[in-house]
């Protein structure tokens, strides 16, 4: 089956604009099909760990115009503690290195613990 695709979350452009924006985690679609988001080079990837115990993901690379593949594998992310996800972000992914041949950055979690954020910049 496919990869889940993940939504995105455009923030506010202007302070005082809105009343802030709501931000809706998804959880890992694990083990089956994992998750992807529309790469343009402009968002923030946000992990969330849901569990009492560690949780991995890892990023996919693509080989760049020099040979590199430089994969995020398995990156833990901390255990919840006192009804707090663990959490952890990532930057920008650039489009060289990242994006898949169709338009995508393809993520996979340990477990359906993992849940994601992408955050539109």
């Amino acid at each position: 089956m496919p990869r889940t695709t993940l939504s995105k979350v455009a923030l506010p452009t202007e302070v005082g604009a809105t009343d802030g924006t709501v931000i809706t985690p998804t959880p890992a679609d694990e083990p089956t099909n994992h998750n992807q988001f529309s790469l343009t080079g402009n968002e923030i990837l946000l992990v969330l760990n849901t569990a009492a115990s560690t949780g991995t993901v890892t990023v996919s690379s693509k080989t760049d115009r020099y040979g590199r593949v430089k994969d995020i594998t398995a990156v833990t992310i901390p255990a919840a503690v006192a009804g707090m996800p663990g959490m952890k972000v990532f930057p920008r992914f650039t489009l060289e290195g990242w994006q898949q041949p169709d338009g995508f950055c393809y993520l996979a979690a340990s477990a359906v613990t993992i849940w994601f954020i992408v955050i539109q910049l």
